[in-house]
């Protein structure tokens, strides 16, 4: 009841906003939903800022709806802002005009970003100008296999808008054939950024949520048996490296703090561990 009481809260701010007379071109409003499903202020809208501040996914569609201090820039010192709002609730906001926060630049950069540029996927891996095709999923699966060359810019096929064209993604456009337009997370086509780290991966081992340490598809007893081995025991290299950094610390090391993670994913709070890390890999 209090999470829909809060929701409601967050709508009736809005409206009270959106009819405000200061809502007029060229004034925008920073609402929290960095990661455009609709929902302001949430769990993972802060996560997504984080990654996109981290350089580890694509800047979101929503960049200006996280600049919480009105400075033209969404950056670490909004992401101070953003959770301090989870400990203080609305009061966060306050010194900075209140929720939400009105600002009047449209156009807003994660500061650690030094290369942007606007791509939209539109499923057109062999630059016929026609996307979406079976053509264009054989093109995309032959790349990744390395039995073709891209001939297109590779945000043309980054669905997911995580900077990497991988399996992942060959995934997306095949479900495509099977649930339509409904397959793409973030819509179609769907708008990212290409930036210095976008690149064609086809080996990558983890995807999605960290934890399947020895990467047999699913995280269980095992891969906590496997990680106190390799931390305490043998220590013979991990299959995934990458999986086993479940507290998705930028310097990939996997240590104590990995091993609390995976335990209380497992047996404390159940929370989800970290997502992949593709510089991990």
């Amino acid at each position: 009841m209090k999470k829909y009481a809060t929701i409601t809260l967050l709508t009736a701010l809005l409206a009270l906003a959106l009819s405000s007379p200061l809502f007029a071109q060229g004034v925008h409003y920073a609402t929290g939903d960095i990661d455009g499903d609709g929902d302001c202020l949430t769990t993972n809208d802060i996560r997504v800022f984080i990654r996109a501040n981290n350089g580890d996914i694509a800047v979101p569609v929503n960049e200006e709806d996280a600049d919480f201090n009105g400075d033209g820039v969404a950056d670490t010192l909004d992401i101070l802002i953003f959770l301090d709002y989870f400990q203080n609730g609305m009061s966060a906001f306050d010194p900075y005009g209140g929720y939400p926060v009105p600002h009047s630049t449209a156009i807003f950069f994660f500061d650690n970003f030094t290369t942007h540029c606007i791509g939209n996927a539109i499923a057109d891996a062999n630059c016929d100008g026609m996307g979406l095709s079976s053509a264009d999923l054989v093109m995309l699966n032959r790349c990744l296999s390395g039995d073709a060359t891209p001939i297109c810019d590779l945000s043309n096929l980054d669905f997911n808008i995580d900077g990497i064209v991988d399996r992942l993604d060959a995934e997306i456009f095949s479900n495509y054939f099977v649930y339509g337009l409904a397959a793409f997370p973030y819509g179609y086509p769907a708008r990212n950024f290409c930036y210095p780290i976008l690149t064609l991966n086809a080996d990558r081992c983890c995807y999605g949520f960290t934890g399947d340490v020895n990467a047999d598809g699913a995280v269980d007893i095992s891969d906590l048996t496997r990680l106190v081995d390799y931390m305490f025991g043998s220590g013979d290299p991990l299959a995934c490296h990458s999986a086993a950094n479940t507290d998705g610390s930028i310097e990939c090391e996997v240590n104590i703090s990995d091993l609390t993670r995976l335990v209380d994913h497992m047996f404390g709070s159940g929370g989800p561990t970290e997502l992949c890390r593709p510089e991990c890999e």
